[in-house]
């Protein structure tokens, strides 16, 4: 760790960041873009402390620029703006942009270029809040994704389960409605033109089923579909008054979503 100073270096500064799990590496420049600090700081309380005198000991800081403003640097940030000082979000740019071919990653080179940033004024963004109601229903959006993504994950591995397991299931049966689900069938669009050929040859339904070891609502969909389009694609043969509903339809559910959302949070800081 280092922690160089320049001497009569105080007046505004500059300062970036490098935020982790464990630990924050701050490096300082004056308004001369002169290294005043480079020090590695504890990824806690008293770490927070630390960093916030240093920057203070080291002149007014004019910008704080810090990558991972609402992750590992999200306690720092909120204890810097507790202080009045002004954090910004450091965008992070491509790693290729940032290292060169072979070189591995450096705290203090990362921390560096935070600090050039918020010199030039550049690649700079507004923290995302982390306290008060928005940061509580943006968690809870977030586990109720979750949530909603492990239901339908379970309900889908129970079901999969028992059709392929139960006595008379498609193991025994080999069904065209209890294929393994982990292997599902895919059918090309010529196959499909083919099977629709036969029926308008004047081919039963129930022998084409038969013979192909195709289900009746299969058979009928494509019928349908290449008879009135041509396409047995099913978003090739929706009008756009169907397409504007399922569009609706979506937005609805997302909206439902977060109202929910919105309600219970409104419950939980109305106890407060």
């Amino acid at each position: 760790m280092q922690n160089e100073s320049i001497p009569d270096a105080r007046g505004p500064v500059f300062c970036g960041v490098d935020t982790h799990a464990d630990s924050h590496w701050l490096y300082v420049l004056d308004w001369r873009g002169r290294k005043v600090l480079s020090r590695q700081f504890p990824a806690d309380a008293a770490g927070y402390e630390a960093l916030a005198g240093a920057i203070a000991a080291a002149g007014e800081p004019a910008c704080i620029a810090m990558e991972g403003t609402s992750s590992y640097g999200a306690g720092l940030t909120r204890h810097l703006a507790s202080l009045g000082m002004p954090v910004r979000e450091a965008l992070s740019p491509a790693r290729m942009q940032r290292r060169r071919p072979g070189q591995g990653k450096c705290d203090e080179a990362d921390a560096e270029r935070a600090a050039r940033a918020a010199m030039s004024g550049s690649g700079l963004g507004t923290p995302k809040s982390q306290d008060g109601w928005v940061d509580g229903v943006r968690c809870m959006l977030a586990a109720r994704s979750g949530a909603v993504k492990a239901r339908t994950s379970a309900i889908n591995t129970g079901l999969a389960t028992l059709m392929w397991t139960v006595p008379g299931g498609a193991q025994e049966t080999g069904g065209p409605y209890m294929r393994d689900p982990r292997h599902p069938r895919h059918f090309a669009d010529e196959f499909k033109r083919q099977i629709v050929d036969l029926y308008n040859a004047g081919k039963p339904k129930r022998e084409i089923m038969d013979e192909y070891d195709l289900g009746k609502s299969t058979v009928e969909r494509w019928i349908k579909s290449i008879n009135a389009t041509g396409s047995p694609r099913a978003a090739c043969n929706r009008t756009p008054e169907q397409n504007r509903i399922l569009e609706l339809e979506r937005e609805n559910r997302r909206l439902r979503m977060e109202v929910d959302v919105l309600k219970q949070a409104a419950l939980i800081y109305a106890r407060k």
